[in-house]
């Protein structure tokens, strides 16, 4: 296999991998927040939707980077707010929902 090849194979990898955090991020979701954040554009649905991944299925085991996977999706909630990709209704809705379910 030549180093092209290689490369490919590894961003294919990739690539397919957050596509799967992603979806995971999505199904960790309630229908109704689902649906707020399919409405939203892609980059921004897409970088959401892996920090809810990372912190709600894969959540650190050391108190102070638990902390920083929730700050990093309330950040990217209040991004959203601010980019007016959310409501502040929407943003309340999914910051309550992430506070209920967190590890």
């Amino acid at each position: 296999m030549n180093p092209s090849e290689n490369l490919d194979r590894m961003a294919q990898a990739f690539i397919e991998q957050i596509e799967q955090d992603q979806a995971a991020g999505l199904a960790a979701l309630p229908e109704a927040l689902r649906a707020v954040v399919a409405a939203t554009p892609d980059s921004y649905r897409g970088a959401l939707l892996l920090a809810i991944d990372e912190y709600l299925n894969r959540p650190s085991q050391v108190s102070h980077l638990a902390g920083i996977q929730f700050g990093e999706v309330l950040g990217l909630l209040r991004a959203g707010c601010v980019l007016q990709v959310l409501t502040p209704e929407q943003h309340t809705a999914l910051g309550d929902f992430m506070v209920e379910v967190g590890p």
